[in-house]
């Protein structure tokens, strides 16, 4: 006859069997003589030290992307509505706005919109995220001065992507203008 288990004694055996110790990725590095482990991401070339702004209200994905675009090495600042995205950006520097199209007290297209007309919203890469897949609604994003489009739900593969695409044209136009200061 088996002997019952008490449940809280059934959990601290089960976390004790597959939590893995937390270590920083140096120490796995080094335990790993250098490699990556099988299955591991790597970082996207033009991801270190890029400073992205995500103006988004949904606190789920506000941490996905959070979550996701930081372990990819993106430095992320989070607003919640389209004012703030506006005052974030004329006091910082961002290489990318991920910025949802409705949102409280002032919506994506019109914080678009409000930045394209300031001399801090000159040059600036903004995607637009939202669950609008029509033809219509992309139409207006790009109208309203969005570079791009990311549909909702968020995926991984594609935030990424996104992000890596207008982050790298930033990266090979700040090279190609360093090496034109080199060689006068």
């Amino acid at each position: 006859m088996h002997r019952r288990r008490r449940p809280d004694r059934i959990r601290a055996e089960v976390f004790a069997r597959y939590r893995a110790p937390a270590r920083s990725r140096e120490d796995r590095q080094r335990r790993s003589g250098g490699r990556a482990a099988p299955g591991a991401q790597s970082i996207p070339v033009g991801a270190k030290g890029r400073h992205l702004l995500l103006a988004e209200d949904n606190t789920v994905n506000q941490r996905l992307a959070l979550a996701v675009l930081t372990k990819a090495g993106y430095t992320v600042e989070i607003v919640a509505d389209g004012a703030q995205a506006v005052r974030a950006v004329e006091q910082n520097h961002y290489d990318l706005v991920l910025m949802d199209v409705q949102m409280p007290v002032m919506d994506g297209l019109q914080a678009t919109r409000e930045l394209r007309s300031r001399a801090c919203g000159e040059g600036l890469r903004i995607v637009a995220l939202t669950a609008g897949a029509l033809a219509e609604q992309r139409e207006e994003c790009r109208e309203a001065g969005m570079d791009a489009h990311l549909l909702k739900p968020l995926h991984r593969d594609r935030l990424l992507q996104r992000s890596e695409e207008h982050t790298s044209e930033l990266q090979s136009h700040h090279d190609l203008v360093c090496r034109l200061l080199l060689e006068k």
